[in-house]
This record gives structure tokens, C-alpha cells and sequence, in this order.
């Protein structure tokens, strides 16, 4: 009985320890575990001198190529991390140019949607409209101008044909009256002449 208590305090007291490290602590920590295992396997399994810990060599050899491979690694890590920020920011200067040259063309294209080619000349739109306008207005103002100038011009030449009418009238009758007093004059002279001889 005495056997079996004592083989249960132990387990208990294993269990214990055990429980406060929160990890089951064995050979294989020391092989596969983290770094911060491997080194509490050591300090718990090494023994004690005086007021120093005696490590096993292999221990710390295993230990030390563990670091030296997990500081290679991290180095590793550190050194693609550097690349690919080093790959991402040609990315982005690259980006921030095509970002640029879009800026630029965008400018452009948004210069050459405000402006009109005038006879070789670049003019806003706004002035182009106002160019535009003003050159039909005076076209339709010298249309009208025309237009008018031509009616009166139509008005007058009525009236003078009228007027001419009536003068050509005027002048057939006068020209009637005239040719019949002529004639009765010429009677009247041949008349008299007549008479005389």
C-alpha cells in the first residue's frame, strides 16, 4: 500500500508540474517543439550544481542549430517580405506613373472636349457659339437688309412701269392728236395752196 501511495503522489506531483508549464514537456519538444520549448525542456531537464545548470552538450547543440535554423528561417521571411515590398512598390511607382500619364490624357482630352479647331485655331466652345451665332445673325440681318431692299426696289420699278404706262398712253394719245392736227394742218395747207393757184 505504501508502494501504491507513493505512486500516486508521484503522479499527482508530475501532473502538477505538468499542469503549471501548460505543455507536456518531452524528448520530442526538444526535436520538434518551438524554440521557447525546446528551451524550457532544457532548464527543466538539466540538472543543477550549486547555483549553475548543467546542460547536456547535445542539448545544446540540437538547441543551438534549432535557433540558428529558426533566425535562418525568419531571415528568410524577412528577406522575401523585402522583395515583394520591394516588388509591390515598383509595382506602385509603376502604377503611379500609368496613374500620371492618364491624369495627362484625361487633361488633354477634356482641353480638346472644351475647344473647337477654328480655321487651325483652338477656341472654347462657348466662344465658338458666340462666333457662330454672331455670324448668323448677321447673315439673317443682311438677308433682311436684301430682302427689304429688294421689295422697295420691286415697289419703285412697279410704279415706274405704271408710271411708264400711263406716259406711253399719254404719249400714244398725244401722239394721235398731234399726227390728226398735223394732217388737218397739211389740209389745210394743201387747201390753201390750192386756192392761191
Amino acid at each position: 500500500m505504501k508502494i501504491l501511495q507513493l505512486f500516486l503522489a508521484l503522479i499527482f506531483t508530475i501532473n502538477i508540474s505538468m499542469a503549471q508549464s501548460g505543455a507536456v514537456v518531452t524528448k520530442d519538444t526538444l526535436n520538434k517543439g518551438a524554440v521557447n520549448e525546446q528551451f524550457d525542456f532544457v532548464l527543466r531537464k538539466s540538472s543543477n550544481f550549486k547555483n549553475y545548470k548543467v546542460v547536456k552538450r547535445l542539448w545544446l547543440t540540437k538547441l543551438k542549430k534549432h535557433i540558428i535554423d529558426s533566425l535562418a528561417e525568419h531571415k528568410n521571411t524577412i528577406k522575401d517580405a523585402h522583395n515583394k515590398i520591394a516588388v509591390l512598390e515598383g509595382k506602385i511607382s509603376e502604377l503611379n506613373n500609368q496613374i500620371s500619364e492618364l491624369n495627362d490624357t484625361l487633361s488633354a482630352s477634356n482641353e480638346e472636349k472644351k475647344s473647337i479647331s477654328f480655321f487651325g485655331i483652338k477656341i472654347e466652345k462657348s466662344q465658338y457659339k458666340l462666333i457662330m451665332w454672331s455670324i448668323i445673325v448677321a447673315l439673317l440681318l443682311a438677308l433682311l437688309y436684301f430682302i427689304f431692299g429688294y421689295k422697295n426696289s420691286l415697289k419703285v420699278t412697279k410704279e415706274s412701269l405704271e408710271k411708264l404706262k400711263t406716259l406711253e398712253d399719254e404719249y400714244s394719245g398725244f401722239r394721235a392728236r398731234s399726227l390728226e392736227r398735223e394732217q388737218a394742218l397739211n389740209r389745210k395747207l394743201i387747201d390753201e395752196i390750192n386756192k392761191h393757184k
